[in-house]
């Protein structure tokens, strides 16, 4: 019998310890399935090893080959991580495994998710990507966690969506090639996954606060922005990473003109105080192990 498995990929170095993180907060939860990390060839073999004695299954593919064009219009517009974000389109032919819960390494599992195997294919939740709020005309997918059943030459139709996007966008990343893809999943409400399972840190005393999501219903917590927390050493991590959080939060708002954005920064921090205290802790365990 095929396997299941969690899956994350690391296609940069810089994001090894985010990997360390998310392996310990699944162990802590008490996941029933392993985590599984793709990488390539930016990644060294003293890192892999690394990860093996942490107990991760190790797969190592070859990098997506990009056109020039794609890599050089990111990095102009400032958005080169998104140009390792392309290898993420690989786990869909991983046909070894019968099915993977795909998670960004940039999460913190808090509540057991293993009931995420028992979701439909392509089960996500709807992309935040720039306000907390959904809007009626707005529900493509977010691809930081899916549920995915591997398919046999599905890279093809992946590729192919990817020029599609490239005709259209001067920047782009892997979400916008799966949203081209599945590009009837906004009509399935049946794969669109509960807020809980991928909140964004950025917003995290809004749901709380404003929407009256429960902090410990809370499974997923998603640090999307380019800063991560590990990048932040020494003394007061917490309230320098908050700082830095809070400083985007507010050029996001005057540049989007969004109020809603600008509530993200009135509300508080009371409960991304309380979430970066908890992963602060499991990042110190999972390096010193």
């Amino acid at each position: 019998m095929k396997e299941k498995t969690f899956i994350t990929v690391l296609t940069s170095e810089s994001y090894f310890e985010g990997v360390l993180a998310l392996n310990e907060s699944l162990k802590r939860v008490k996941a029933k399935y392993p985590l599984t990390v793709l990488i390539n060839n930016n990644i060294s073999k003293e890192t892999e090893n690394k990860l093996i004695e942490r107990e991760m299954k190790i797969i190592r593919k070859e990098n997506i080959k990009l056109d020039s064009n794609i890599t050089k219009k990111n990095d102009v517009k400032n958005t080169s991580y998104w140009n390792n974000t392309f290898d993420k389109l690989l786990i869909f032919e991983l046909t070894e495994f019968e099915k993977l819960v795909y998670l960004d390494s940039d999460m913190y599992i808090r509540n057991n998710i293993d009931n995420l195997f028992e979701k439909d294919d392509m089960s996500a939740v709807i992309d935040k990507r720039y306000n907390p709020l959904i809007l009626e005309s707005w529900k493509k997918l977010n691809s930081g966690l899916m549920v995915i059943k591997p398919k046999e030459n599905i890279l093809e139709g992946l590729m192919e969506a990817l020029r599609t996007v490239e005709s259209k966008r001067e920047t782009f990343g892997d979400q916008d090639v799966l949203q081209e893809y599945y590009n009837n999943w906004d009509n399935k409400s049946e794969l669109h996954l509960q807020d809980t399972y991928n909140v964004f840190f950025p917003y995290l005393d809004y749901h709380t606060h404003i929407q009256n999501m429960k902090l410990e219903d809370i499974s997923v917590v998603h640090f999307v922005f380019a800063d991560k927390p590990w990048y932040i050493k020494g003394e007061k991590r917490v309230e320098k990473y908050l700082e830095r959080v809070n400083n985007h939060l507010k050029e996001m708002g005057e540049r989007e003109k969004d109020p809603i954005v600008k509530d993200c920064i009135i509300v508080g921090n009371r409960d991304r105080t309380a979430i970066l205290e908890e992963y602060f802790e499991i990042l110190d365990s999972a390096n010193n192990l």
